[in-house]
């Protein structure tokens, strides 16, 4: 498994990865067939991995993205900060899997623009780090709606 910088520890990583690569097994997905998981590592004391998949709707907007629900699943278990994200696409191919601009932003809420996302190529794990503010420059974040406010005082 290749990483490139420090972002997290090798272990780390390959636990992150796995978590990841797991939870697309997970995936509800009876629509498109497209198998996505996430993991999410949390930056606290200890910190825990946050899996999550996608899980598909009839109607298709109403969907929620596996990035999206392994966000939802640690705010609500009380985590607000990350160190790394893990996304894998169960699919064969050469390429590796690329996020939303949904789920980017989602991301942005929480993360600055250092913040390492691993995309991880289901066939052989192969990680390939970027950085938020790379991935999603000039994005929208809280910061913005304060002064936005501050602004309209």
């Amino acid at each position: 498994m290749q990483q490139q910088g420090n972002a997290i520890s090798e272990s780390q990583l390959e636990a992150l990865v796995a978590a990841c690569v797991k939870a697309a097994e997970f995936s509800y997905s009876p629509y498109s067939g497209y198998r996505v998981g996430a993991a999410l590592l949390t930056d606290s004391p200890e910190p825990v991995i946050i899996p999550g998949c996608n899980v598909e709707n009839c109607t298709y907007p109403d969907g929620c993205c596996a990035e999206k629900t392994a966000i939802v699943k640690a705010v609500s278990e009380g985590h607000r900060r990350f160190l790394a994200l893990a996304v894998t696409i169960a699919i064969q191919g050469d390429d590796h899997p690329r996020m939303c601009g949904s789920c980017r932003q989602v991301v942005a809420e929480f993360c600055g623009d250092q913040f390492p996302i691993y995309l991880v190529r289901y066939r052989d794990r192969d990680c390939q780090m970027v950085r938020l503010g790379d991935y999603l420059p000039a994005a929208f974040r809280p910061s913005i709606l304060a002064q936005d406010r501050s602004a309209a005082d």
